[in-house]
């Protein structure tokens, strides 16, 4: 398996006590898969999609990429992996408004750039729709172009797998049908895709389902 947990759990603590967003999630990605986790708002979608990319320590359990342990990691080493091994799709895009939509792909350089980057971010963008754009800040595109031009950030550094927390959440039909599809495309040139979200459109491309609800992780019924 490229990415997988074991008996995941987080909870966070309120001022009203301590609050279980997921609970006792196990999950395994095979290499080339396209996994649909789907499930209503404020389920835990968002926070097990965090936890497997190293980005929020997991009160229990554990989380292997590539037969790594990340927590086990140092920070460092786990914000280089990261860096170089997922890329990260959300839906509110995170775009930096002040740069145009090649030097926001480029951002995610995990070698700082150099013209081998600025090579392959070019023809990400031309091979999303985008080759007229690149010189286009974000207020300047549609909201399909936005969610391409993430995608192609994702993608910069040729990750082993992409965790996109509700990419479409924005988007119309059409355009979150080309997003999925451009995801597929990646999972059909060996890549690994994992979609939370709690519409439908994904299942279209997923080969496996399953359902979250109140931080548990179900199998399809």
């Amino acid at each position: 398996m490229i990415l997988s947990c074991s008996q995941l759990s987080r909870k966070f603590r309120t001022r009203q006590g301590s609050v279980t967003a997921i609970e006792d999630v196990s999950l395994a990605l095979a290499k080339g898969s396209f996994t649909c986790v789907r499930g209503p708002s404020g389920c835990g979608k968002t926070t097990l999609l965090l936890a497997l990319g190293g980005m929020l320590r997991p009160s229990n359990g554990r989380v292997l990429l590539e037969e790594a342990d990340l927590y086990a990691l140092s920070p460092a080493e786990r914000s280089r992996r990261r860096a170089g091994r997922i890329g990260f799709v959300f839906q509110m895009f995170h775009l930096v408004p002040y740069l145009n939509v090649l030097e926001n792909v480029l951002l995610a350089g995990a070698n700082g750039g150099g013209e081998d980057a600025l090579a392959r971010a070019t023809t990400l963008l031309r091979e999303l729709g985008l080759g007229d754009r690149l010189r286009h800040r974000p207020s300047q595109l549609s909201a399909g172009e936005r969610q391409r031009t993430a995608l192609a950030r994702a993608l910069l550094n040729r990750p082993a797998v992409v965790l996109a927390d509700e990419p479409t959440g924005n988007l119309d039909p059409d355009n979150a049908r080309e997003v999925f599809g451009h995801l597929d495309r990646f999972r059909r040139d060996g890549g690994t895709v994992l979609v939370v979200t709690h519409g439908d459109t994904a299942r279209e491309f997923a080969d496996q389902e399953l359902h979250m609800d109140k931080g548990r992780l179900l199998p399809k019924t």
